[in-house]
Protein backbone atom coordinates (compact mmCIF):
# COMPACT_ATOMS: atom_id res chain seq x y z
CA UNK A 1 0.00 0.00 0.00
CA UNK A 2 1.33 3.36 -0.40
CA UNK A 3 1.49 5.54 2.38
CA UNK A 4 -0.08 8.69 2.20
CA UNK A 5 1.08 12.09 3.85
CA UNK A 6 -0.90 14.46 5.59
CA UNK A 7 -0.20 18.03 6.78
CA UNK A 8 -2.23 19.55 9.28
CA UNK A 9 -1.95 23.56 10.10
CA UNK A 10 -3.86 25.34 12.77
CA UNK A 11 -3.95 29.00 13.27
CA UNK A 12 -4.85 30.67 16.36
CA UNK A 13 -5.00 34.42 16.59
CA UNK A 14 -3.75 36.32 19.45
CA UNK A 15 -3.82 40.03 20.96
CA UNK A 16 -0.16 41.27 20.60
CA UNK A 17 0.31 41.22 24.13
CA UNK A 18 -0.43 37.12 24.44
CA UNK A 19 1.14 36.53 20.80
CA UNK A 20 4.65 38.32 22.53
CA UNK A 21 4.53 35.64 25.28
CA UNK A 22 3.74 33.17 22.94
CA UNK A 23 6.56 33.64 21.14
CA UNK A 24 9.20 34.32 23.61
CA UNK A 25 8.25 31.78 26.48
CA UNK A 26 5.54 29.62 25.34
CA UNK A 27 2.62 30.59 27.44
CA UNK A 28 -0.78 30.22 26.02
CA UNK A 29 -3.88 32.09 26.61
CA UNK A 30 -6.72 30.39 27.72
CA UNK A 31 -9.82 31.84 28.45
CA UNK A 32 -12.01 30.31 31.30
CA UNK A 33 -15.71 28.25 30.44
CA UNK A 34 -17.77 31.05 32.06
CA UNK A 35 -15.72 34.11 29.37
CA UNK A 36 -17.32 32.03 26.61
CA UNK A 37 -20.74 32.02 27.70
CA UNK A 38 -20.53 35.54 28.52
CA UNK A 39 -19.57 36.51 25.08
CA UNK A 40 -21.91 33.94 23.85
CA UNK A 41 -25.13 35.64 25.71
CA UNK A 42 -23.43 39.11 24.77
CA UNK A 43 -22.49 38.35 21.35
CA UNK A 44 -24.57 34.96 20.15
CA UNK A 45 -22.96 31.99 19.67
CA UNK A 46 -20.11 31.18 17.60
CA UNK A 47 -17.08 32.23 18.69
CA UNK A 48 -19.00 32.43 22.25
CA UNK A 49 -21.06 29.19 23.67
CA UNK A 50 -23.35 29.68 25.83
CA UNK A 51 -23.09 25.88 26.46
CA UNK A 52 -19.29 25.81 27.17
CA UNK A 53 -18.56 24.02 30.05
CA UNK A 54 -21.75 22.32 30.69
CA UNK A 55 -21.32 19.36 32.66
CA UNK A 56 -24.79 17.98 32.78
CA UNK A 57 -28.41 18.61 30.96
CA UNK A 58 -31.38 17.10 31.56
CA UNK A 59 -35.35 18.12 30.73
CA UNK A 60 -37.01 19.63 33.49
CA UNK A 61 -39.89 17.15 33.81
CA UNK A 62 -37.88 14.16 33.53
CA UNK A 63 -37.45 13.73 37.64
CA UNK A 64 -35.81 9.97 37.84
CA UNK A 65 -33.24 11.16 35.71
CA UNK A 66 -33.12 15.08 37.37
CA UNK A 67 -32.51 13.38 40.82
CA UNK A 68 -29.89 11.25 39.47
CA UNK A 69 -27.87 13.88 37.79
CA UNK A 70 -28.60 16.17 40.93
CA UNK A 71 -27.11 13.50 43.15
CA UNK A 72 -24.46 12.27 40.88
CA UNK A 73 -22.80 16.39 41.25
CA UNK A 74 -24.19 17.24 44.62
CA UNK A 75 -20.30 18.06 45.38
CA UNK A 76 -20.60 20.95 43.03
CA UNK A 77 -24.08 21.87 43.84
CA UNK A 78 -23.21 22.30 47.90
CA UNK A 79 -19.98 24.20 46.60
CA UNK A 80 -22.33 26.37 44.46
CA UNK A 81 -19.29 26.27 41.58
CA UNK A 82 -22.20 25.10 39.23
CA UNK A 83 -24.41 27.61 37.35
CA UNK A 84 -27.75 26.44 36.16
CA UNK A 85 -29.17 27.73 33.30
CA UNK A 86 -32.56 26.83 31.66
CA UNK A 87 -33.75 26.56 27.73
CA UNK A 88 -37.11 25.66 27.25
CA UNK A 89 -38.02 22.44 29.28
CA UNK A 90 -34.15 21.67 29.83
CA UNK A 91 -31.52 22.30 32.63
CA UNK A 92 -27.81 22.95 31.60
CA UNK A 93 -25.12 22.56 34.50
CA UNK A 94 -22.46 24.54 33.62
Amino acid sequence: MEKTKQFFISVKMYQKKYAKAFLEKGQIKFSTPQSWVEYGKKYGDGRGDCLEGTIACFNNLDFENKISILKKYEFYNNKNNLIKMKCGNRIYKN
